[in-house]
């Protein structure tokens, strides 16, 4: 599971976007979304359904969730899901720490002008652990692997299916299943940062990419106070080491990115190695397909 906070930057445009999806009846033209940023985060507009009740949210994109994520609060009191529709399951914080959840099923998602039924999500109390910053609703794995989804970061649309043209780029991830089936599939991409080989896991969800502090050298490096949570420990300001344009290969691609420095063997990316570009994500393939 991912952290998860955010700037408040965006939030008026997000609210354009749900409020002209909204009038719109939720429908999707061509199976396709606008994307909206916040900082490091890509959002995106949705239904969700629960009985009579049919309610517009803003999702946010999270490949490091293997299932969609509601918040308690807006669970109960918007969704009105009862404790009898819940169960107890378990699920991974940021920092490896394995937490009790409650799960439900809700009865219809439309996302990316497809609709789908019986979803399984988890609740979290989001908004105590991030406040402010949290969002309503994540949408995890179960969602975004049903289909390849076409990414224009550059004009902000979310699309199912291919984008035409052969891509520049192809690069291929790993998955990792967890034996007590807290964590499904995951993207672990394989890479370089400076000269020293890494596996990156891809966490779209992830406000800061993320080393181990043993990779760069000790030259060059900032103190920062900067908010960091999970769903095992409340949001707060803590002081961190940063690297910046830092040389880094993902696969046969290669950027600049700056990274905060941890004392944890994996390495994290979200999605701003990708920025300004046009990708499909397609997890039947295990591919992201970099295009012209």
């Amino acid at each position: 599971m991912c952290s998860i906070f955010s700037i408040s930057r965006g939030r008026g445009w997000a609210l354009v976007c749900l409020a002209l999806w909204f009038t719109l009846g939720g429908k999707s033209f061509s199976q396709s979304s606008p994307l909206f940023p916040e900082g490091s985060y890509w959002y995106t507009p949705l239904r969700l359904s629960q009985g009579e009740r049919k309610l517009a949210v803003s999702g946010l994109i999270d490949t490091g969730c293997s299932f969609c994520v509601v918040d308690s609060t807006f669970a109960v009191d918007s969704c009105r899901l009862s404790d009898a529709a819940l169960t107890t399951s378990y699920t991974r914080a940021a920092n490896g720490d394995r937490v009790k959840v409650h799960t439900c099923v809700l009865d219809r998602v439309d996302f990316c002008g497809t609709t789908f039924l019986g979803v399984k999500c988890l609740l979290v109390d989001l908004k105590g652990k991030f406040f402010a910053y949290a969002p309503n609703f994540i949408v995890g794995e179960n969602l975004l692997s049903a289909q390849p989804l076409c990414f224009d970061l550059r004009n902000r649309r979310l699309s199912v299916g291919e984008r035409e043209g052969e891509p520049a780029v192809v690069l291929h991830w790993q998955t990792r299943e967890s034996r007590d089936g807290t964590f499904t599939k995951g993207i672990y991409l394989k890479g370089r940062v400076g000269n020293k080989k890494v596996r990156f896991f891809l966490d779209s969800g992830g406000r800061y990419n993320k080393v181990n502090l043993d990779l760069l050298p000790a030259e060059g490096r900032e103190q920062m106070d900067l908010p960091r949570g999970d769903i095992s420990q409340a949001l707060r300001v803590q002081q961190v080491q940063v690297c910046r344009n830092v040389e880094t290969k993902v696969d046969d691609w290669t950027t600049r990115l700056n990274f905060v420095l941890t004392d944890q063997s994996e390495a994290v990316l979200n999605f701003d190695f990708l920025r300004n570009t046009v990708f499909v994500l397609d997890y039947d393939r295990r591919e992201i397909r970099i295009k012209r």
